[in-house]
């Protein structure tokens, strides 16, 4: 994070109206950017946020374009949570089904054993079988 120069301190009054800037109290700022109001404190007292003091009380000063993108990201970042949450379940019934199948493999291999059938002239005639055609 950039640190701003030490007059980066303004009262509300110089800030210029117009500008669609909001300000939030450090815990808003903190649940917006997903961090600890303990952790925008330190970056008020280290120059790294733009504050000013009202009434006594210490705002962010934030643009409404900061605040759409960082709610634009959380969406995405939810969109993309929700889509690797899928993917894992969709993972974890394929993994479901090759353990099946290599039961399913093991119990037929065990089968072909005792009955004196060749597994490995079977395993190389699969291939070359089209599923696709419909028995």
């Amino acid at each position: 994070m950039k640190k701003l120069d030490q007059n980066h301190e303004t009262t509300l009054d110089q800030n210029q109206e117009g500008t669609n800037v909001k300000k939030l109290t450090p815990s808003e700022y903190a649940k917006l950017k997903g961090i600890s109001p303990r952790t925008v404190r330190n970056q008020i007292k280290n120059n790294l946020v733009n504050s000013v003091k009202d009434g006594g009380s210490r705002f962010i000063l934030v643009s409404q374009e900061e605040i759409d993108r960082t709610k634009k990201m959380e969406t995405e970042i939810e969109t993309l949570t929700k889509r690797v949450s899928d993917l894992e379940k969709k993972q974890s019934l394929t993994d479901n089904e090759l353990t099946e199948l290599k039961a399913t493999l093991k119990s037929i291999s065990q089968k072909t054993k005792n009955h004196g059938i060749d597994l490995e002239k079977i395993k190389a005639i699969l291939p070359n079988i089209d599923v696709s055609k419909k028995l």
